[in-house]
């Protein structure tokens, strides 16, 4: 995940939105994030995933919060799974190349 303060967003919006086609960039503001840029040119799955991961470094969560996150994460991809016959090690796999 890419920082920029907000005079450089300002100064270079282009980049940003062109480093955004990468991963999500972090606009800061005092050394504190005040916005985010992500790219929608994929598909909803491409989008929430980057979302997913600038949540994930941005507001960890933790607890009971935390498995209910990831359970309802995984339950789109488990019934993708279900419907493409994919077993766990498939399933694995994939998540791991990300």
């Amino acid at each position: 995940m890419q920082y920029i303060t907000s005079l450089d967003a300002k100064n270079h919006f282009g980049r940003v939105v062109d480093s955004s086609q990468r991963e999500p960039v972090v606009v800061t503001r005092h050394s504190r994030p005040m916005a985010a840029v992500i790219s929608v040119a994929g598909d909803i799955e491409d989008i929430r995933l980057q979302f997913a991961k600038l949540m994930s470094e941005l507001k960890p969560l933790r607890g009971q919060k935390a498995v209910e996150a990831y359970q309802h994460a995984v339950q789109p991809i488990q019934e993708l799974a279900a419907e493409d016959q994919f077993n766990e090690e498939d399933i694995a796999a994939m998540l791991k190349d990300d």
